[in-house]
């Protein structure tokens, strides 16, 4: 069994803070939290993109009339497993004087280092396709600009009266839910904490928000019936409503791992790493809101 052993006897087992790692990554990754995910053994992972059809099925039937077709379509897609790690040094005088508590501080940034890695990606591929948040998104999803329904309204505006960030929150469970032949349900808003701060202090909001008060887990306010969840990754001047747990699929032949090695003389380096791909399934059920911020 892997261990760390100082001069004075103090045995860590891998195991422990293997663990450590986990719980620090579990507490800050917050894209993971809405997505499903899924195991596979495949470098390159086959999936099929739903796309969404129109409800036409919109009067009774005659007799012997034909049916309406609503077959699903689906487009055929490849995606490849890619790895997101993160790595910490520990000096041979801090093994052994243990002035500063470093096991602690190193799986804190390993656990950050990974999940923001993760997160990172899942956002760029719910939000983006894998593109740059420069160039206009093409794998199928809604897209809204703030401000459709008041051209003066971003999220921050100058005059208060033209905040209406739940206008725009609304308008994008429109997008999803408007005649579909999936019965998309948008439950979950994904926002930067800048526009959590607008939406946060913005006076119709705070009237109506169902506080859950579970910060910790970025679940931060029920509003116009969807839990908003804040987040780093999210770019800025966007935001983006979804269904949790139907949008989108995490693929991974692994969890996350964590190792040492030790460098004679010199210390020791801890790695963590986590295997896996983001695979938008589902983009009718996705909305995306640009130009939230002045």
């Amino acid at each position: 069994m892997a261990t760390w052993d100082s001069s004075d006897g103090d045995i860590i087992r891998l195991e422990e803070f293997n663990t450590l790692v986990h719980n620090v990554q579990l507490r800050v990754s917050i894209m993971k939290k809405v997505v499903s995910q899924s195991s596979t053994g495949a470098a390159k992972v086959t999936y099929y993109q739903e796309t969404a059809r129109d409800i036409n099925a919109t009067r009774p039937l005659g007799r012997w009339e034909p049916f309406p077709s609503q077959e699903i379509q689906y487009t055929e897609l490849n995606a490849y497993i890619e790895k997101y790690g993160h790595e910490a040094r520990c000096s041979l005088e801090d093994l052994l004087m243990h002035n500063v508590p470093i096991h602690e501080r190193m799986a804190i940034r390993l656990g950050h280092g990974v999940a923001l890695g993760v997160d990172q990606r899942i956002w760029s591929m719910l939000a983006f396709g894998g593109a740059s948040a420069t160039a206009s998104p093409t794998h199928g999803i809604r897209t809204i600009a703030a401000g459709s329904l008041n051209p003066a309204g971003t999220w921050d505006a100058v005059v208060l009266a033209s905040r209406r960030p739940f206008e725009d929150l609304n308008l994008a469970i429109d997008q999803i839910t408007s005649n579909d032949n999936q019965a998309y349900d948008p439950d979950t808003a994904l926002i930067n904490p800048y526009d959590w701060a607008q939406l946060m202090n913005n006076d119709t909001i705070l009237a109506n928000a169902a506080r859950r008060g579970a910060t910790g887990t970025g679940e931060i306010e029920l509003v116009t019936g969807l839990t908003l969840m804040r987040s780093n990754v999210v770019t800025d001047d966007y935001a983006l409503v979804c269904q949790k747990k139907v949008c989108a699929t995490w693929v991974s032949p692994q969890g996350q791992q964590v190792a040492y090695k030790d460098e004679p003389g010199q210390g020791r380096v801890y790695r963590a790493w986590e295997f896996g791909q983001c695979i938008v399934t589902d983009p009718a059920s996705i909305c995306l809101v640009s130009n939230t911020q002045k």
